[in-house]
């Protein structure tokens, strides 16, 4: 079954761009479409500078390649947009060559990293929120041993108390321990 490429470009999940020896785009998925918030007939024959800017960091790799002929990789690589916020990117840019080993372009990659980064801080977030636990709970039994032992004391003193008055302090010392061991 032949394949068209471009249903085959499209069927990838990252963010995909073929740029020509001169630097101009050939061809581009959906996905990077979405990404770069554009319209494949209109990204087809732009330089990447003019998609990103002439500073981004997927134009400095893209020349690097073009420059060196060999891969370039960035991770976490902010894309400004127009209708919403940054999305973090990873950008890996492969150089093209022929059969006589001439570049004759480049494939650029863009992996958004939005549903990583997202899943990772909730990883963060429940891994502190499990320390946070473990230390309230050192807390709960370093404060818990010495009001066990004032409760003690507290009881021999309302069996040993000789007046009325002893043993209400006594007791009242027994109930507000247990107050606030039951708070703990």
């Amino acid at each position: 079954m032949e394949r068209d490429l471009q249903s085959v470009l499209d069927a990838v999940l990252e963010g995909v761009l073929i740029l020509d020896e001169k630097g101009a785009v050939e061809r581009l998925n959906s996905e990077a479409c979405r990404m770069l918030e554009v319209s494949n007939e209109t990204a087809v024959g732009c330089q990447v500078a003019d998609l990103v800017g002439p500073t981004h960091a997927v134009t400095s790799l893209t020349r690097s390649v073009y420059n060196t002929g060999r891969p370039a990789v960035q991770d976490e690589v902010p894309l400004e947009r127009r209708l919403g916020a940054d999305l973090p990117i990873e950008v890996a840019v492969s150089p093209l060559d022929s059969a006589d080993r001439q570049l004759r372009g480049v494939v650029v990659m863009l992996r958004d990293r939005t549903v990583a980064n997202t899943l990772r801080k909730m990883v963060d977030e429940r891994e502190q929120l499990a320390s946070y636990g473990h230390i309230a709970a050192g807390i709960a039994h370093e404060v818990k041993n010495p009001l066990g032992g004032i409760r003690g004391a507290a009881e021999l003193l309302t069996n040993g108390a000789s007046d009325e008055r002893g043993k209400k302090t006594a007791s009242l010392i027994v109930r507000e321990v247990d107050r606030i061991t039951a708070l703990v």
